[in-house]
């Protein structure tokens, strides 16, 4: 027979910050996750179900950063929690020694109640190949007007470098919501620890919204858009 063991440990850092130790996890239950037999031009990824990764994922909540990504590991850290009232972190870091090493470092600012920021980071170290990506964003409204700019850009050893970035800006009162936005993303941007399934693109979205709940009637609310 072979004997396999492993060991899953968690530990407050503060009132405020915890740790999640593995080695030598068990990831079976993922072979209960399965895609829809739907047809889809683009790559999808499976709903998260392994507990070392649900651990805090609010936390590292990013755009360069899919936890469906790390298939395979033989230990890990994962940090989470509010370093204070306004800063909140994610760090995991995952190795499979000898071949593979992983890093995510998310970090989340909320200024205060209209303005707020996020920076994150990723690397992955696997046989001699080196991709890493960094992620900054940041969002203020005012009253009804709102704005929020990103940029993301990544490293990589056989794809080389990209960028992505974009703007956005909306407006709602009442029964009347506006947005638009820009984004563009480069041929090169390969996050490989990310989820970007669509590439080489840019341009311009736009939309209008109109919503009225009637207070008697027969009609209920009247819903109109364009986009």
């Amino acid at each position: 027979g072979i004997a396999n063991a492993g060991i899953d440990l968690k530990a407050p850092l503060s009132q405020t910050l915890n740790a999640v130790g593995t080695i030598n996890p068990d990831f079976r239950n993922i072979e209960n996750q399965i895609l829809s037999l739907d047809f889809s031009r683009f790559e999808r990824l499976t709903s998260e179900s392994r507990p070392f990764f649900l651990e805090g994922r609010d936390y590292l909540s990013s755009s360069i950063f899919a936890s469906q990504r790390l298939q395979a590991l033989d230990m890990g850290l994962n940090i989470y929690g509010k370093i204070n009232d306004k800063t909140s972190l994610g760090v995991v870091q995952t190795a499979l020694p000898g071949t593979e090493s992983d890093t995510v470092v998310n970090v989340s600012n909320q200024a205060n109640a209209d303005t707020s920021y996020r920076a994150s980071f990723t690397d992955r170290s696997t046989n001699g190949q080196k991709n890493s990506a960094v992620s900054v964003s940041g969002g203020r409204s005012f009253g009804p007007y709102g704005m929020y700019l990103h940029y993301s850009g990544s490293n990589d050893t056989t794809q080389g470098a990209g960028i992505e970035q974009g703007a956005n800006a909306y407006y709602s009162k009442k029964e009347v919501s506006v947005y638009g936005s820009y984004q563009a993303v480069s041929t090169g941007f390969l996050p490989r620890l990310g989820f970007f399934p669509e590439i080489d693109y840019k341009g311009l979205q736009f939309g209008a919204n109109y919503f009225k709940t009637a207070v008697k009637g027969p009609l209920q609310s009247v819903v109109s858009g364009v986009n």
